[in-house]
């Protein structure tokens, strides 16, 4: 079963942990990301294993993917 969720990335220069692009099946995602893959244009298309993040100071970092998190919410 597909499990909907959020893409987590950790920004290397302020640390903070970065959950901005939802996907509809965390598990695959994460797994055709490790292996290089693109995901479905439908999906976002353009998440990788590093991505950009502005900072609260004002400058650049650059994220790294750790992980994704379920989506806990129950639907009514």
């Amino acid at each position: 079963m597909n499990k909907n969720g959020t893409l987590v990335y950790k920004c290397r220069r302020c640390k903070k942990l970065v959950r901005n692009t939802e996907v509809p099946d965390v598990e695959s995602a994460v797994i055709l990301i490790s292996m290089g893959q693109k995901l479905p244009e439908v999906w976002c298309g353009n998440e990788g294993l590093t991505g950009f993040h502005n900072c609260k100071d004002g400058h650049m970092g650059i994220t790294d993917l750790i992980g994704g998190e379920l989506d806990t919410r129950k639907e009514s």
